[in-house]
């Protein structure tokens, strides 16, 4: 199992990202004070200091609209119980440095036009594949931000070239293995991966199922 890194992916291919890569919470800041806890956050820092370095550098990394406005949500987020003093202390400074280089990231993508726009030709795909495909949404239980990332993905794939779409959510992996199931794009011009460990990710394999979602072809 190849690991690649965020720089490998996004050096090529569209890259767009979900809120879970973005902007979730590192697991040092649910965890109770400890040295584990407090290396957690250190890396939390090192990984959004390097998401915020490619995304100076120009890498094709984007998100959604509706992607945008939760991560904001997320990176608005205080930490509680602002001790300054011993470990507590250190955990808020790096929590603190967390949300500060997550502003500056949504800051620098919305600045380089990283917000992902579809023209008027692929807005009319999207709404088409959005009305023919609802039983995918439903029946994994996507919610309208999480169908939005996955179509929005589908429509570029299919306009702009390579796409890569990266998320640990469970129900968008399987919504594409059925759009890949159903021939409604390759998953080499669509390709899925998610995080392995902090730095490094895993891509996904589609598999053989089919769902069938309507008899209009998009091809």
């Amino acid at each position: 199992m190849k690991l690649l890194t965020l720089e490998e992916i996004s050096r090529k291919n569209i890259t767009l990202l979900d809120t879970n890569i973005i902007s979730s919470n590192l697991p040092g800041n649910r965890r109770p004070i400890s040295q584990k806890s407090i290396l957690e956050l250190q890396e939390g820092v090192n990984y959004y200091t390097e998401l915020l370095d490619l995304s100076k550098k120009g890498h094709n990394i984007y998100i959604t609209n509706g992607i945008f406005n939760e991560s904001r949500a997320f990176a608005d987020y205080l930490i509680t119980n602002s001790s300054k003093n011993g470990s507590r202390g250190r955990k808020n400074e790096l929590g603190r440095k967390n949300q500060s280089l997550r502003s500056q990231i949504f800051n620098l993508l919305e600045d380089k036009g990283k917000i992902i726009k579809l023209n008027e030709g692929e807005t009319i795909e999207y709404e088409l594949f959005d009305q023919a495909c609802q039983q995918i949404k439903n029946h994994y239980g996507l919610s309208n931000i999480d169908w939005d990332f996955l179509l929005s993905g589908l429509v570029m794939s299919r306009n702009r070239g390579n796409v890569s779409l990266i998320s640990n959510d469970n129900g968008i992996v399987e919504s594409w293995r059925a759009f890949i199931a159903c021939e409604c794009v390759n998953p080499y011009v669509l390709n899925f991966f998610s995080r392995k460990e902090i730095h490094s990710f895993v891509s996904r394999s589609p598999d053989q199922r089919r769902f069938q979602i309507s008899e209009k072809s998009y091809s």
